[in-house]
Formats: structure tokens, sequence, C-alpha cells
């Protein structure tokens, strides 16, 4: 399941699977399922996204700018794994355009969802 719920420290977290997606179709519609879950949210929801082994596309970076700025209120904290070289220049390019300040990208799956509950 591309987008499903889990639970960290007792918290609900969106989590967004991207693994080993390598097509902007794929993960377009990963982030659309997503976004889909968020809105009936009524409160700002905790991310977690892995991206190992995906392939990011323009596309995809394209539209998860328009995504990210259309749900920037239903967003708490994002953490981010699976990034390295050419996908840590997306990932800063995303932060500037929406200006996300409570995303930050991880090591290690631990990591990244300790950061979103403490």
């Amino acid at each position: 399941m591309p987008a499903s719920w889990i639970e960290h420290g007792g918290r609900q977290v969106l989590f967004f699977d991207y693994r080993g997606q390598r097509s902007d179709a794929e993960l377009i519609a990963t982030l659309e399922a997503g976004s889909a879950m968020m809105q009936a949210l009524l409160h700002p929801a905790l991310l977690y996204n892995d991206f190992e082994g995906s392939v990011i596309g323009s596309a995809f970076m394209k539209r998860v700018k328009q995504v990210g700025r259309q749900n920037s209120r239903l967003i708490g904290r994002s953490s981010l794994i699976g990034i390295s070289g050419l996908k840590i220049i997306f990932f800063n390019a995303y932060l500037k355009a929406t200006g996300e300040q409570q995303t930050r990208a991880f090591r290690s799956r631990q990591e990244a969802l300790d950061f979103l509950v403490e």
C-alpha cells in the first residue's frame, strides 16, 4: 500500500511508502493517495516518507511542490529517509519552494520516526 497509517511512540503517523518506485507515475500515485488521506484530518499530521531505492523525476517534484503548498496547513512534522546525491538537491528545492520548516532528512527509519514524536 503506497500510503498508510502507522503508529510510533503512541502517535499516528502517515507513512508515504515510495520504496523502489522508479517512475513519476508511481511516485505521484503514492503522493496523491497520502494527500487524499490527509484531507479528512482536522489537525496537522505527522508524515514519514521512505524513498529507499526510488528514482525521483521532475514531474514528481513539480507535483509534490503543488501538493505541499495545498496541504501546508495539514502538515505537522515531516521526515524522510532514502535520499542522497541528486535527491538531496530535489529535497532542498522542495523545502525552499514550500517554505517548509518542520521537515528533515535522516539516515534511518528509527531516527526519522523519533523526530516526528519528540
